[in-house]
């Protein structure tokens, strides 16, 4: 009974492309990113601290010996193999510390902030509610 409550205050405020957009929120932004590659081109152990949710990327060249290992959020692992390229792709909250170790050489570690928004929407979805009521 609460869930056909539910769904009746959201069909009366919410429209299906507002839904497709709350949907999008924690998509990633690909043209915002940090790119954490450093000077370093092989062999890396780092710790990097996320400034907001989003995603964190880091992939090896294929072609030779490479691995990489994450943890700290979704434990992750691409295990040490000779001719692929190790990639991992993995979701962080704001804060989360994630530790990586990249072995071989680095093709790139990048931060990829979620597209987000989530304020906004919520003071468009309540402005709706105000007009419908008025």
């Amino acid at each position: 009974m609460l869930k056909n409550i539910l769904s009746l205050l959201l069909s009366k405020f919410y429209s299906k492309q507002e839904s497709e957009a709350v949907g999008h929120q924690a998509m990633p932004e690909l043209s915002q990113y940090i790119d954490l590659t450093s000077n370093a081109t092989t062999n890396v152990e780092n710790t990097y601290v996320a400034p907001t949710d989003g995603y964190f990327v880091c992939a090896t060249k294929g072609g030779e010996w490479s691995g990489v290992n994450v943890w700290g959020t979704l434990d992750v692992g691409v295990p040490g193999a000779s001719g692929i390229q190790g990639k991992v792709f993995t979701p962080c909250v704001k804060g989360a510390s994630v530790h990586y170790i990249i072995y071989g050489t680095i093709h790139l570690v990048r931060f990829y902030k979620t597209i987000g928004g989530g304020i906004k929407l919520l003071r468009n979805l309540f402005c709706k509610e105000v007009a419908y009521v008025a």
